[in-house]
């Protein structure tokens, strides 16, 4: 079994509740991934992403525009920086 830290001060994050709701997924997704581990970066492709979230191309882009915009994630390619 993998381990990842996720930080429940989220719940009080002001940025978390101004996201939507598909954003609010992927970001608990990214979050709890099992590619994560203890480590805050890490590399998953969008379509995994796509697969696990419900989430489209267009959505799956639209959502990690707004993480990146709210400093809450940022994406290069393939990999994740929580």
């Amino acid at each position: 079994m993998k381990t990842a830290i996720l930080k429940t001060n989220l719940w009080d994050d002001d940025a978390f509740y101004e996201l939507n709701i598909d954003t609010k997924l992927l970001y608990l997704l990214l979050m709890s991934a099992p590619e994560r581990g203890v480590s805050d970066v890490y590399s998953v492709s969008d379509r995994i992403l796509s697969v696990r979230s419900g989430l489209n191309e267009q959505q799956l882009r639209v959502c990690k525009k707004q993480l990146e915009e709210k400093e809450l994630v940022m994406f290069n390619g393939k990999y994740i920086w929580l």
